[in-house]
C-alpha cells in the first residue's frame, strides 16, 4: 500500500468518557494538523455525562451520537460506517497514543503489503501511579512487546485495520459481545480464520489513563477477560494460542497454582513444609525473567509485589478457565443426554 493510498481515519468509542476525551484527542488533533490522519470519529454511545459535547469543542470531525448503548464493537462499527477511509484506526477514549503514532503506522503499512490489521502496546509510563495501575500496564507492555511481530489476535486500544478486511468479515460482534468485552479478540481469530495477516509493532505505542483498583481490576479481569476469552477458546478450537495464553503462560499458570496447593497441604497438616522447596525454586526460576524485568523499570520492592501478584493473576485466570471448561463440557454432555432420550 502506498502512501497516496494510506487516508486514515481515527475511530474511537466513548461512553461516560467525559474526562479522559480531551486528552485522548490531543496527540490526535496534532496529526490532523500536519495532514497524517484525515478524521477523528468519536462515537458516543448513550453517554449521561457531556461526553459528546466536549469531544465536538476539542475538535472531533464527527460526533456519531448513540441513543441506546451498543457496547464498543456497536460504537466501532457506527465509527466505520461514517467512514471512507482506507485505513481505521481505533484507538479508545481512555488511551493517549504517542505522537508518532500516524507515521509508525502508515511506514509499517507502507513496507508490508501483505498486512491486513496492525496493533500495538501500552508505553512504560501509565497516567496513573499506584501500585495496580503500574502494574497492570507494565505486564501488558511486556507482553504485547515480547509477541511483536505475526500476530494470532487484535487489539483495539491501539489497533488499525484495513477498510476491505473490516467489511470482508462484518466488522465486531456487537451482540454477542456486547456487555462482557474481549469483541477485539474475537474479531482478530475471525480475521486470521479468513486468512488475514494480523502483526503486532513493538514502536506503536500509547499510554493508558485508567486507575485501578483492586475491586475493579479483578472485576474486569474475571468477567470481561478471563470469562469471555475462555469461551472464545473453547467455542474457536481451531485458532492458535497467542499473547498471554501460549504454552509458557500455562506451564506457569499450572507452576503457580501447584505452588499454592502445596502450601494449603502444609497448612492443614498433610505435608511437611519441606514439599515447598521443589515448588518454590520452580516458580522462582520460572518468572526469573519478570522480575528482571520489574526490577529494572520499578526496582527490587515493586518486583517482588508484582511478581507475587501475578501469581494471584494466573490463579483466578486457571480457575476461570476450569470454569468455563466444566460449564462447556457439562453443556454438552446434557444436551446429548437429552437427544439420545427422545431419538
Amino acid at each position: 500500500m502506498t502512501h497516496s493510498e494510506l487516508t486514515i481515519d481515527v475511530v474511537i468509542p466513548a461512553h461516560n468518557a467525559q474526562r479522559d476525551i480531551v486528552a485522548c484527542l490531543a496527540p490526535l488533533l496534532g496529526m490532523r494538523h500536519r495532514g497524517e490522519i484525515a478524521r477523528i470519529i468519536v462515537v458516543d454511545d448513550a453517554s449521561t455525562d457531556a461526553t459528546g459535547g466536549v469531544a465536538t469543542s476539542a475538535g472531533a470531525d464527527r460526533v456519531v451520537e448513540h441513543a441506546m448503548c451498543q457496547g464498543a464493537g456497536g460504537a466501532r462499527n457506527s465509527g466505520v460506517a461514517v467512514s471512507n477511509a482506507a485505513i481505521i484506526w481505533f484507538v479508545d477514549a481512555d488511551v493517549v497514543v504517542h505522537d508518532n503514532g500516524a507515521r509508525v503506522l502508515a511506514r509499517r503499512l507502507s513496507d508490508n503489503k501483505k498486512v491486513d490489521a496492525l496493533f500495538g502496546s501500552y508505553g512504560l509510563e501509565p497516567i496513573a501511579d499506584n501500585f495496580l495501575s503500574q502494574y497492570k500496564n507494565l505486564i501488558h507492555h511486556r507482553t504485547h512487546q515480547r509477541h511483536a511481530g505475526p500476530a494470532q489476535t487484535f487489539w483495539t486500544g491501539c489497533g488499525a485495520v484495513t477498510r476491505a478486511a473490516f467489511d470482508a468479515i462484518d466488522g465486531f460482534d456487537a451482540v454477542g459481545y456486547r456487555d462482557i468485552g474481549m469483541e477485539d479478540v474475537d474479531f482478530g481469530y475471525r480475521l486470521r480464520a479468513a486468512g488475514y495477516v494480523i502483526e503486532l509493532i513493538s514502536d506503536w505505542q500509547c499510554e493508558h489513563r485508567k486507575r485501578w483498583t483492586l475491586f475493579n481490576l479483578l472485576r474486569v479481569e474475571v468477567f470481561h477477560r478471563a470469562l469471555p476469552w475462555s469461551r472464545l477458546i473453547l467455542t474457536h478450537p481451531k485458532a492458535p494460542a497467542g499473547l498471554n495464553v501460549d504454552a509458557a503462560e500455562r506451564v506457569r499458570a499450572s507452576i503457580a497454582g501447584l505452588f499454592v496447593l502445596c502450601v494449603l497441604l502444609v497448612l492443614i497438616g498433610l505435608i511437611s513444609a519441606g514439599w515447598l522447596a521443589a515448588p518454590s525454586i520452580a516458580l522462582a526460576y520460572i518468572n526469573r525473567g519478570l522480575f528482571r524485568f520489574f526490577n529494572r523499570h520499578r526496582g527490587l520492592w515493586f518486583a517482588f509485589r508484582a511478581v507475587l501478584f501475578h501469581q494471584v493473576y494466573y490463579l483466578y485466570s486457571a480457575a476461570t478457565f476450569v470454569y468455563v471448561w466444566a460449564e462447556h463440557h457439562g453443556y454438552g454432555l446434557a444436551r446429548r443426554f437429552k437427544r439420545d432420550r427422545y431419538a
